[in-house]
């Protein structure tokens, strides 16, 4: 019986409570540090691009509208760079010329940088925001607040940095580059979420490799705590074979590889909050929680005056 009126409480408080709608500022998405459906488990964020010259991987297609050229990362030996005008260009040694290969027997990329602008030399640190959260006892001037701060009130956020963890065994870490990672997990993502476009943003690479992936939804009607969801359900080792599979054709090495990885979503710690607040529910469920107290989470009017019997009847 205690399981059942545990159960109701949080099924009441999930149903019933004010809707609470999250928000980012401009060009952040919400990532997780937390385990827990709160919005303290998570914070705004915005990642800077590691690679964001890359535009095709080898036998690809590539199209730039300004400075490109075709070669390898690792090695850094490409061809010379060349204006294009938004022209598709296959990313092989014939579309930038015919010359010598740059990087014989590697897997090789095409970049783009637009006209004018500098190469990247460097990433840009992360940064990171607090979530801004509405619900019914929000006020219009904390809303403006939010809004003078960059927060977009108008929508609430609908893309996310989701981090994924690999751990690379010894044996391949020579072979396994950031790029062959970033570029298998883009091509494979796009097939397993393929109403998501992700897109890597950052690898770390090392013994437990930390990939930083940006998800977006844009109308389709999920919010950010629904693509969470999402993610927590998906299957690594169908994503796996998924991975080795798009970058066989490129690579036969780095596919077996990657074949050797192991794929898991992020190890996060839960929430102190929910921590606290569950052991409250589980320990003191019955007379301690007043009706006064769960009342106190829902704000519709004479449907509370009905509840309230109802309520106490069942937690009595």
């Amino acid at each position: 019986m205690a399981i059942f009126r545990a159960l109701l409480w949080l099924w009441l408080v999930r149903t019933f409570a004010s809707a609470e709608t999250w928000h980012c500022p401009t060009g952040y998405c919400l990532e997780r540090v937390y385990l827990g459906d709160i919005a303290s488990s998570y914070i705004c964020s915005r990642h800077s691009k590691a690679r964001p010259d890359l535009c095709a991987v080898e036998t690809r297609r590539c199209v730039c509208d300004g400075y490109t050229k075709f070669g390898d990362y690792d090695s850094d030996t490409w061809t010379n760079e060349t204006l294009s005008n938004g022209t598709a260009i296959t990313c092989n040694i014939d579309g930038y010329g015919g010359g010598p290969d740059p990087a014989i027997g590697r897997l090789k990329m095409c970049t783009c940088r637009p006209e004018g602008e500098a190469e990247q030399t460097e990433i840009q640190e992360p940064d990171y925001q607090p979530v801004a959260v509405v619900n019914a006892a929000t006020t219009p001037s904390t809303i403006t607040d939010f809004e003078s701060m960059g927060y977009n009130m108008s929508s609430e956020v609908a893309c996310v940095h989701w981090h994924l963890l690999l751990t690379v065994p010894a044996v391949v870490s020579s072979l396994i580059l950031e790029v062959h990672v970033r570029l298998a997990g883009d091509l494979a993502l796009a097939q397993f979420l393929n109403d998501s476009s992700p897109e890597f943003l950052n690898v770390t690479m090392g013994e437990t490799t930390v990939c930083v992936i940006r998800l977006d939804y844009p109308g389709t009607g999920m919010n950010a705590k629904s693509i969470f969801d999402r993610t927590d359900n998906l299957d690594m080792d169908e994503m796996k074979r998924s991975t080795v599979e798009v970058i066989r054709p490129f690579s036969a090495a780095i596919a077996l590889g990657l074949s050797l990885i192991t794929f898991e979503p992020d190890d996060l710690p839960e929430n102190p909050e929910l921590t606290t607040t569950s052991t409250t529910i589980s320990d003191e469920l019955t007379s301690e929680i007043s009706t006064a107290v769960l009342l106190s989470h829902f704000r519709f009017g004479w449907l509370t005056v009905w509840l309230a019997p109802c309520l106490q009847a069942l937690l009595s």
